[in-house]
């Protein structure tokens, strides 16, 4: 990649190759230093320079003549330049006689047309201070001189940044918009987001925060957080990446202790400046603060992930100059958007697949910076692009390179006949490393040598701990664990994984936590993959339950907000108490889950309870209504031998009662009751008209009613529902047959004999037709009402449809035959 671009009029080709000369003599290799020294500047040079400096270079060295100031592509170099955010450092190479534009002015130049020696030390300083230095990519790390240049699934730190190959314009894009928000740019969380396996985390050390922390006058890099299991105050939490024990509870003090992180930063800066003639005013370091595997925050593990997205948000608005770069799964990335405070800060960078032409440089990059280099066959680098198509590649290929190497590097050449035979492939790298893992365990006088009694204490040490599910179907997660939660058992055989790199420890807290080296090795583990597959739903219900404890726990403060946390009821409720059961995943289970299982199991109880009550009153109530009704029917038949005055009083009054006990179901939402004995209350008889109650009682429950009834057909009625309207019912039965009934006639009055025709005229003669004529005396169109049925009546009543060219008043839809008794006489329980 091109660190340095070199800006220059093709006037000038010898000053910039001496600029070039001298920054090689200062150690940057050729590679990294873009020159071009073409007699003309044609066009498509100069869209070409805009090209290279845009996408591979950090720094462009301007050279300063009359002949680089009256050249259009050299401004137009400059401009794209400063329009990227890129450092620009002006050189004057020859004595310059026309006048210099204001914006070149304003960037601190040298003049190597008077003194070279001053002018190359201000440059080399200058430089430096923007941490443009060939030294910061040396291989191997200082304090790890046998360090592999192949890390296989563990992720890349910034120690890696000379063996990161295979993303050269993601590199670029990511530093220019980091430098794009430290000059004001509104969105101030740089989001990488990418599926698994995808290389967020190398890319966010090995490139992004290795070459920030080299800028130490743009940006200060606070320690990276981790979120695991305590983001919050835990070892690699936001506390002690901002160097806290405990939050300031005021924002003022908060604020005042991120801008003490910056002081000895600038007081560095001051000194540097000095020394260099610089009389600016020095602007703070931006602050960054890296969050790695950001989707942990909102794990069923995380005890703190509220707590600490708090204090995030916190930080974000006291301090304008502060920056997050996080890295999340992109699965995950709706529950970080979900948070308005984060969403409207967020800068989303995508980081794709990385496609395969690149991998030759991951295969061979690596191994030709060491001494000796390790030499890759062609062949093998060829098989291995081939080989390597899904959506694991880069892992896979990361873990087969690093086998390869540390099996068959002696002779420092890899070889195709090493990777098909002796390794088994890319497919065979993980399943092999799991054989040798096994191996050693056979070997373990502390382990049991059967490969069966092996299989399930292995089973017993990953699942649950080492594996999460957030969803039935989602893809498995890795999981933090301490060991000391893993069964005793299986403690003797983790060293063995964690050598063949399938597993990864570390001490946090004072106790060694154990996670899988990468989401790879649950997939591509042919075994682990079965497990899982075994597992699936129990995981996810752990998961579940986890989650559900620890939301009911927080909000246990708040009466109401609990009852609202009791989401498991019924059958849910049921398998999640059986977890309980199982004493690994009893084990499993963070939190105060039995609580907060024996607070659903209270809850769903107590509902049961109540609806036995609500039934049990139901029951009481309709024995109460039969009583009353035989006491009315009976009263009514006593009523018989006296006047027919107080006949139809004691009609009145039944009606009246009826209409009353309809109100009752009616405020239980039992619309189907209410609406029998409301319909039962309106009916007129011989002894008199219904009370005025009973036909309120009716209209209110039939507007009300939705469920199911029943009607006559040739077989038993199987279902019915209203239409929207409420005008309608459509029903089916066991005869094979659908009907569609009108609700106002099957309520109607049985005397009510001329329904059909008061219908024809509501819905017929209400709505007139225009003639298309308009009448010379008013002025307004002529209007008749219709003789015979056409479309025109069916858009105003479409029960008519198949009728067209019928009288419009004598219609008599084949439909209302079917009623032979009233609504009342229908039952709907």
């Amino acid at each position: 990649m091109g660190v340095i671009f070199i800006s220059h009029s093709s006037k000038n080709n010898d000053e910039a190759v001496a600029v070039r000369d001298w920054l090689v003599s200062e150690g940057w290799g050729p590679s990294q230093i873009f020159i071009d020294i073409s007699e003309f500047a044609s066009g498509d040079r100069w869209r070409d320079m805009l090209n290279k400096v845009g996408e591979t270079c950090e720094a462009i060295i301007v050279c300063l003549s009359d002949d680089w100031l009256t050249s259009p592509e050299c401004l137009r170099e400059f401009n794209h330049a400063e329009s990227a955010g890129k450092p620009i450092f002006p050189v004057v190479v020859r004595p310059i006689t026309e006048p210099i534009p204001r914006f070149i002015t304003d960037v601190q130049f040298v003049d190597l047309s008077r003194d070279k020696n001053e002018a190359y030390d201000k440059l080399r300083l200058g430089l430096h201070r923007a941490r443009i230095s060939p030294e910061h990519f040396s291989w191997p790390p200082p304090d790890e001189p046998d360090r592999s240049p192949y890390r296989g699934l563990q992720a890349l730190t910034e120690k890696d940044a000379a063996v990161f190959f295979g993303r050269d314009a993601q590199i670029t894009l990511g530093l220019d918009t980091l430098r794009q928000i430290r000059d004001g740019a509104p969105r101030r969380i740089l989001t990488i987001a990418a599926a698994s396996g995808a290389g967020k985390s190398s890319f966010l050390k090995a490139v992004l925060l290795s070459r920030l922390e080299r800028d130490t006058e743009g940006f200060l890099v606070l320690p990276t957080i981790r979120p695991e299991r305590d983001a919050y105050a835990g070892d690699t939490g936001l506390l002690p990446a901002l160097g806290l024990r405990e939050a300031p509870a005021d924002d003022q003090n908060l604020k005042a202790h991120l801008d003490a992180l910056q002081s000895p930063v600038v007081a560095n800066l001051q000194s540097l400046a000095k020394a260099a003639g610089d009389q600016h005013a020095i602007t703070p370091p931006t602050l960054v603060l890296p969050i790695d595997q950001a989707e942990e925050l909102f794990s069923a593990d995380n005890t703190s992930g509220t707590a600490a997205i708090d204090l995030l948000i916190r930080c974000l608005a006291v301090k304008p100059d502060l920056l997050l770069i996080a890295t999340i799964r992109s699965d995950s990335l709706g529950e970080l958007q979900d948070i308005p405070a984060i969403a409207n800060q967020l800068d989303l960078f995508s980081l794709p697949a990385m496609p395969p032409a690149n991998f030759k440089e991951v295969i061979e990059g690596p191994g030709q910076i060491t001494t000796p280099p390790i030499v890759v066959e062609p062949a093998l680098t060829e098989r291995l692009i081939k080989d390597l198509n899904d959506a694991d590649a880069l892992p896979l290929l990361a873990f087969t390179m690093e086998r390869l190497v540390a099996e068959y590097a002696d002779d420092n050449l890899l070889e195709l006949s090493e990777y098909t035979q002796g390794l088994g492939g890319a497919a065979g790298a993980i399943n092999s490393a799991v054989e040798a893992a096994f191996q050693k365990c056979e070997q373990d006088p502390a382990l049991p040598n059967s490969r069966l009694e092996l299989d399930a204490l292995v089973r017993s040490a990953f699942i649950p701990w080492l594996v999460q599910l957030d969803d039935v179907d989602a893809s498995p997660k890795r999981r933090v664990a301490k060991l000391v939660d893993l069964p005793d058992s299986s403690h003797a055989l983790i060293d063995n994984f964690i050598d063949e790199r399938l597993l990864v420890s570390s001490r946090k807290d004072g106790e060694r936590i154990v996670e899988v080296s990468h989401e790879a090795v649950l997939r591509h583990w042919r075994g682990l993959a079965a497990w899982i597959g075994e597992e699936r739903g129990t995981l996810q219900r752990l998961q579940d339950v986890q989650r559900a404890s620890l939301q009911w726990r927080g909000d246990k403060r708040d009466e109401a907000r609990a009852r609202d946390m009791l989401v498991h009821r019924g059958e849910r409720l049921a398998l999640a108490e059986a977890l309980l059961e199982r004493p690994d995943m009893k084990r499993a289970l963070k939190g105060d889950p039995e609580a907060y299982l024996k607070a659903c199991r209270a809850a769903e109880d107590a509902a049961i309870e109540h609806e036995q009550r609500q039934q049990r009153r139901r029951r009481s109530l309709q024995r109460w209504v039969g009583v009353v009704t035989m006491a009315a029917i009976a009263i009514t038949l006593a009523g018989a031998f006296f006047v027919i005055k107080g006949q139809k009083d004691l009609s009145r009054s039944e009606s009246l009662v009826l209409a009353r006990m309809a109100d009752v179901p009616f405020a239980d939402n039992n619309f189907i009751r209410s609406t029998r004995l409301s319909a039962i209350a309106a009916r007129s008889t011989n002894f008199g008209s219904p009370a005025p109650e009973a036909f309120a009682a009716l209209a209110s429950s039939s507007q009300a009613l939705k469920q199911t009834t029943q009607f006559h057909h040739d077989g038993d009625v199987r279902g019915a529902a209203f239409s929207k309207d409420e005008t309608r019912i459509l029903s089916w039965s066991d005869d094979d047959t659908v009907r569609l009934w009108d609700v106002e006639f099957a309520t109607r009055t049985p005397s009510d004999t001329d329904y059909l025709a008061n219908v024809c005229a509501r819905k017929l003669r209400g709505a007139p037709l225009d003639t298309g004529k308009i009448n010379p005396t008013t002025g307004q169109p002529i209007r008749k009402s219709p003789r015979h049925i056409d479309e025109r009546d069916i858009e105003i009543a479409p029960i008519l449809r198949g009728r067209e060219g019928e009288d419009a008043c004598t219609w008599s839809p084949p439909w209302h035959h079917a009623i032979t008794r009233p609504l009342a006489d229908f039952v709907f329980d």
